[in-house]
């Protein structure tokens, strides 16, 4: 068993009694504040000794060590997995969890040296959107010509908007304690989450999913994952393309056909989505938290593109999207 950097005298002192220093302890919630499903101590084990699980009891015995007792650490008997306490709230229906489905429109692609210069988001229950937000921002610099080219934002449409500091605080209300969702999600939070710290002392610290992996998950065999390569593949409207409001909107009609399709390959509850949202695929096959493994042909039918017209209505989009859905 080869001993991973950092776990080897946390772990001992865990299985021999001693009080075990936090590397090793901090490196177990960070995992399991990613995978609110939970995970079994073998998987946690692993974590922090390589070939890991040949001694299955050594291995509750150190897990134990180190997590129980903590109190924002809980262990289920039944099933054998260790969760934080904290996402019990996330236990909970799809249909049931709200989804703040976010897009931004940027000066360039770095937080840092970038900014912001509209937000557009739409709040998803249930699969459908119940309510949306929309505002342009005056960023401190001039907006480059190719962007303006792309998005159609220039220095003169934002020269009456609100700076961050004054925009940023009606979109925190809007998302809430919402599970924030975009399509490449790590470029839109490391925006908003740079600007939260500076402007509220602290990150977003909301759960978040990724459309654009979830794409990767359930159509594994669609060549572009791009957001109106997946709008056109479902049949959705691209309206308002590369606006903060109308990428938040299609992405929010993906989400919703995504949690159909989730849903049926069995995943039915938001932490096991938030979780296979970070574990991904195995061997190429989906993971099914409910049961066995899934062959992506289980949702192949859901993700057959369909025939789609421009400019249909809303009626007609629900009805594809629907149709999507079905087996």
């Amino acid at each position: 068993m080869e001993i991973e950097p950092g776990g080897v005298d946390e772990a001992a002192d865990g299985a021999t009694g001693r009080a075990p220093r936090s590397g090793a302890r901090e490196k177990l919630l960070a995992w399991l504040a990613a995978h609110p499903a939970g995970a079994a101590a073998g998987e946690l084990l692993s974590l922090l000794f390589k070939g890991a699980g040949r001694d299955p009891e050594l291995g509750a015995r150190l897990i134990e060590g180190l997590l129980g007792g903590h109190p924002e650490c809980a262990f289920d008997p039944a099933t054998g997995l260790w969760t934080l306490r904290a996402g019990a709230s996330l236990s909970i229906p799809l249909d049931a969890a709200r989804f703040v489905v976010a897009d931004l429109e940027t000066t360039g692609g770095r937080a840092a040296p970038d900014s912001i210069i509209e937000i557009g988001a739409c709040e998803l229950i249930g699969g459908r959107v119940a309510r949306s937000f929309a505002t342009l921002v005056r960023p401190a610099m001039r907006i480059p010509r190719f962007i303006a080219r792309l998005t159609s934002i220039d220095d003169e449409m934002v020269a009456a908007a609100p700076p961050i500091r004054e925009a940023l605080p009606a979109f925190r209300d809007f998302l809430g304690d919402g599970v924030m969702v975009a399509h490449n999600a790590p470029f839109d939070f490391s925006f908003l989450d740079l600007e939260f710290r500076r402007i509220f002392g602290a990150g977003i610290r909301n759960p978040v999913l990724c459309t654009l992996k979830l794409s990767r998950r359930l159509l594994p065999a669609l060549k572009s994952r791009r957001l109106g390569a997946l709008a056109e593949h479902f049949g959705l409207s691209t309206a308002g393309r590369h606006r903060g409001w109308g990428d938040a909107r299609m992405t929010a009609e993906l989400l919703a056909i995504f949690l159909e399709m989730a849903a049926k390959a069995g995943i039915a509850r938001l932490d096991r989505l938030l979780d296979w949202d970070q574990r991904g695929a195995v061997d190429g096959k989906i993971i099914n938290l409910n049961g066995p493994r899934l062959e992506p042909a289980a949702i192949r039918d859901a993700a057959a593109p369909r025939t789609a017209e421009p400019n249909q209505s809303p009626e007609q989009r629900n009805a594809l999207r629907s149709q999507a859905a079905q087996p």
